[in-house]
């Protein structure tokens, strides 16, 4: 082991660099793709409105078409407040609210119909004032939840019915479920009832999960550029470990000599240098993901403790980890291969 280590400790601390910065960008990428919903409480087969255009046709006014053609099954209305980070939300009388709190309690049936100006915050509730304001409007806060649970990037839930938002005018994005298995359908009824109520409105409702409806969601977080900061900044430490490949090359001259003298051909040392590189390349990747996962037990006891978890989950997960050793792997051999060319295959064993 000694051996392999000869030398190699700059090659193996660029590795390891490389390796957390991979590991974590694979943890993000699976974990968004495992909260790809705006929700956790959303379902599969969520319908995304998109409604402009609207005169005279408020929030109340699409809640009541929906509850029209749903009729005895229930169904959920969220929207999203891209600019404040939060949600308006309401449940019908045949569904529940799924919003699973950790302190206080969730929204009853009560709030929805008394249009109560009520709110549920991410986070802990004892770090938490008593009431939000919302656009210059106060809501007490009755409850707390998990940031993973709430889903993406939502630091706040108020009751969409509040009385702060009555004659409130539709406009913008709005997320549809309902316990019914066509709920494309039922959506689509729903568009065609809000444009006979409202004829200059434009109407569009695809599912959620869907290319047009992801490209249609109005939810943004900071997950795409965090990610390419980390891909980036990967790549320019993988810039240093070409010139530190080839430092790591030259360091065995000596024992290239050595087995050349051997009766070694350029074929077998090639292949005893590879060896060591994949070694150096395994030990740097594991190492990296014991500083990954290390890195994000820290995490939870620092500020930033929200957003790390948003961002990466709490632990270190297996399809992230496979993640990153596809790609460091990748990447590894993309460098001792031009590195070897570099040197030439023949050269190797006559470079004295």
């Amino acid at each position: 082991m000694r051996g392999i280590f000869y030398k190699s400790k700059l090659i193996f601390t660029i590795f390891v660099a490389v390796a957390v910065l991979f590991t974590l960008a694979g943890v993000s990428f699976a974990e968004q793709r495992k909260n790809a919903r705006p929700a956790d409480f959303l379902s599969d087969q969520f319908v995304v409105f998109e409604i402009y255009n609207a005169a005279n046709f408020t929030e109340q006014d699409l809640l009541r078409i929906m509850e029209r053609n749903c009729g005895d099954g229930g169904f959920l209305c969220m929207k999203k407040y891209t600019a404040k980070e939060g949600c308006s939300i309401y449940f019908s009388p045949g569904m529940n609210c799924k919003i699973r709190v950790t302190e206080g309690r969730s929204f009853s049936r009560k709030d929805f119909d008394e249009g109560k100006n009520v709110a549920i915050v991410t986070g802990d509730r004892q770090n938490q004032p008593s009431h939000i304001s919302i656009s210059q409007k106060r809501y007490d806060v009755i409850g707390s939840c998990s940031s993973q649970r709430a889903g993406q990037a939502s630091d706040w839930f108020i009751n969409m019915n509040a009385e702060n938002l009555k004659n409130k005018r539709v406009y913008g994005y709005y997320f549809f479920d309902t316990d019914r298995q066509d709920c494309l359908g039922t959506a689509k009824k729903i568009a065609g009832a809000v444009k006979d109520a409202c004829p200059t409105a434009s109407v569009a409702a695809e599912k959620g999960m869907s290319r047009i409806g992801r490209g249609m969601r109005p939810e943004k977080t900071n997950y795409t550029n965090m990610l390419g900061f980390l891909i980036a900044t990967a790549v320019l430490v993988l810039l240093n470990s070409f010139s530190a490949c080839y430092y790591w090359l030259e360091t065995r001259k000596k024992e290239i000599a050595i087995r050349k003298m051997a009766g070694a051909r350029g074929r077998n040392i090639v292949a005893w240098l590879c060896r060591e590189y994949v070694v150096i390349l395994l030990l740097a990747f594991f190492t990296g993901v014991v500083l990954s996962e290390l890195f994000l037990r820290i995490a939870v006891y620092l500020p930033v403790a929200n957003s790390v978890e948003l961002m990466f989950g709490t632990h270190i997960s297996l399809p992230g980890t496979l993640s990153g050793m596809a790609l460091l792997a990748l990447i590894g051999a993309v460098v001792i291969t031009a590195t070897l060319k570099r040197f030439g295959r023949n050269a190797i064993a006559s470079r004295l």
